[in-house]
């Protein structure tokens, strides 16, 4: 039986917590761990989870508020001891087999241990009341490439079941995050896999006022250009690219050093059309980023 680590970062989520603690001790076919990380919370959060801890395999971070993205990546940096890694969000639902059909999914594949692999899936939306909204909230279905990874993130961390090679690397970054699930995504693209799985195995709970992955095509698109002309004090794309860059110099194939070193180099239009030569780059959304300087 396969050990999996689940790391979870929470912040005031007492209203939801217990119902996600329950299917994520109720996994079949793996031996659960649970390692928490409380991002400064002032509602009865903590409570729940000592209270569980006298039941299940838990172990509690207690810690001052980061935000998600490095709260969740200080889980990175302690996590240790198993065979395989999950990320997982406060307020969702997992089916029981969430977790061991991420790892027969990964293990179908043969691969040597020191290959980094990262799962990840679709997701079943729901509203507050637990009506399903969605059967596949996320239109994207497949993977992408490592050039298309650096501009945009496509499916939620919550999916992601990573393996122990992955989580070394991983553990070296300690440059700026955009989103945690997003840098690791880069970095299975960039020196393993990612496996994806059309099927969704969890309840994703979508909060009023949350439409990510359920809008139309039409009001997708109003979204994003509404994103660009938002001034959001979080790093640029091109500084993600730099960090990495800087953190494997010497680690990184060469194919992919090239295209890191034109992504770090885009915000300058004398270097546009050298991107842009690159296919994943030549849509709108890519363009209306080089043209507003928000790469």
């Amino acid at each position: 039986m396969k050990t999996v680590q689940v790391l979870l970062s929470t912040y005031n989520g007492g209203k939801y917590l217990e119902r996600q603690l329950d299917s994520i001790f109720d996994q079949k076919e793996v031996k659960v761990k649970l390692l928490v990380r409380d991002d400064g919370s002032t509602d009865n959060t903590r409570k729940i989870l000592e209270k569980y801890k006298k039941k299940f395999s838990l172990t509690i971070i207690l810690g001052s508020n980061l935000g998600f993205a490095r709260s969740f990546w200080r889980l990175v940096q302690k996590a240790n001891n198993a065979d395989y890694y999950a990320f997982c969000d406060q307020d969702d639902i997992w089916e029981n087999d969430k977790l061991i059909s991420a790892v027969k999914k990964i293990e179908d594949k043969h691969l040597s241990s020191s290959v980094p692999v990262l799962y990840t899936s679709n997701v079943t939306a729901i509203n507050n009341n637990l009506k399903v909204i969605k059967k596949k909230a996320f239109a994207f279905d497949g993977v992408l490439t490592f050039p298309d990874s650096l501009q945009r993130s496509v499916l939620p961390g919550c999916t992601f079941v990573f393996n122990d090679a992955l989580l070394k690397y991983a553990r070296k970054y300690n440059g700026k995050i955009i989103a945690h699930d997003w840098l690791m995504y880069q970095l299975a693209e960039l020196f393993g896999i990612v496996v994806y799985d059309s099927k969704p195995h969890m309840k994703y709970r979508i909060h009023e006022g949350n439409t990510i992955g359920i809008s139309s095509p039409a009001q997708e698109l109003v979204d994003k250009i509404k994103r660009q002309f938002t001034t959001r004090d979080v790093p640029r794309r091109s500084e993600i690219a730099q960090n990495i860059l800087n953190t494997y110099t010497y680690e990184i194939p060469a194919n992919k050093k090239r295209v890191l070193k034109l992504f770090t180099q885009a915000k300058s239009p004398q270097n546009w059309y050298k991107i842009l030569k690159i296919k994943e780059y030549r849509n709108v959304d890519f363009i209306l980023m080089l043209l507003l300087g928000r790469i």
